[in-house]
Parts: structure tokens; sequence; C-alpha cells
């Protein structure tokens, strides 16, 4: 979230407003500093807050917390006067999110950014390493994220691409956490439990009518 509001405001030239958790220690950085702070200094100014106005008409608003938290925001984000909503969070049930906010002001994507926060809350972010780019399910929104040195690209299939990347994200997320728990990589064992758990949620997308999405994805299966 601070990437994208430090891209969107410094190299963008909009005007953006973070949201952080009220009490938090992000909170009380963003509201010392007035701005997201890289580590090398730069800032870029931006508005702070501890909630969603939802009577304020925003173009866009992004969503950018984990899934497990989205819930706690959807009734906010459904009574928002903002013209559209994107969740920039991997669901493997993003039909729901759709759903609960209405398909008309809905958009998904998958952002791909390396980004860190220091104990003073300066940003450390990596953009578009190895050719990566987040995608996007709305053209409009990757012309703007591509404006603002976001690299980005339109994926006609958002949401099946959300949710047969849900069981890879679990893995590599969690094969990360062990190997830095020990200092070091990931055990055989560890690898081989987690490999059997995308298979396995891989065949449950299956069981259930649908395709697994893109063809890459298929191969691994």
């Amino acid at each position: 979230g601070s990437t994208f509001a430090y891209q969107l405001a410094f190299a963008g030239g909009h005007a953006v407003t973070v949201i952080a958790r009220p009490d938090s220690p992000r909170l009380r950085q963003l509201q010392r500093d007035g701005a997201i702070v890289r580590d090398d200094g730069t800032r870029a100014p931006v508005t702070v807050a501890d909630r969603l106005d939802t009577a304020t008409p925003y173009d866009l608003v992004i969503v950018t917390v984990p899934a497990q938290q989205v819930d706690t925001l959807i009734p906010a984000l459904r009574d928002s006067a903002a013209a559209r909503i994107l969740f920039m969070v991997n669901q493997f049930d993003p039909e729901r999110l759709r759903d609960a906010i209405g398909p008309a002001r809905c958009d998904f994507g998958m952002p791909f950014v390396q980004a860190s926060l220091d104990a003073d809350g300066r940003l450390h972010a990596v953009i578009g390493a190895g050719g990566q780019k987040s995608k996007l399910s709305a053209q409009r929104w990757a012309d703007v994220f591509n404006a603002a040195g976001l690299p980005a690209v339109l994926e006609p299939d958002m949401l099946r691409w959300l949710r047969c990347h849900a069981p890879l994200c679990v893995a590599f997320e969690a094969v990360s956490v062990a190997g830095m728990r020990r200092g070091g990589g990931a055990s055989w064992g560890e690898a081989a439990v987690l490999a059997r758990g995308v298979q396995a949620c891989f065949a449950l997308i299956v069981s259930g009518g649908d395709q697994l999405y893109p063809a890459g994805k298929r191969r691994l299966y």
C-alpha cells in the first residue's frame, strides 16, 4: 500500500489519501511525516486518515490488506461514495467480494512489488524486478499504474487468475517462513508437504468445475 501511495503521488502526480489502522505505529509514523518517505529520504506528501470517509467521492480506493482482513472493510467499502474499488488482494473466492460491493464498481489486481518498512517507517521498495508487472482487471488502471512507474498489465481473466494463484501464494509464503525460521532453506520434507498441498488445492479447483489458469499452472498440476 505504501509503495502504491508513494508512486501514485510522487511520480503520478495524484492526490492520495492513505488510511492506516487506528492507533497503529504506522498511523503515527504517517501523521508525523505527512508523507510516504523512502529510505533515500525522498518524500511523497499524502493526506493521512485512520478510516475511510464514506462521503468522499474518491476516483479509486485501493484495498491492500491481507485477504483474511478484507471482510472487516466490506461495510465501509459498500457505503463509500468512491467511483471504483480496486482489490489488490490475492483471494481464492474474489467473486464474493465482487458481489458484496457490486460488479459495476469493483476491480481486481495482483501486486508484484517487493517492499518493506524500517522501524522508522521509511519505505524500501523494489518495483518491476525481473520484468514482473502487477496484473489488473481494467486497462484504465493499468494505464494509471504504468504512468506512475508501477509496471502493470491487463489480465482479462483476473478472477480465475487470482483463484488459481492463491494456492501458490500460500505455499511460497509458508516455505519462506520455514526457511527464515531455520536461517536457511526449507527442508525437503516441508517442500514436499507444500507441494502436495498445492496439488490438492488445484484438484479442488478442477473438481469444482473450473479450469486451472493460465496454462503454466495446468502444467504444474
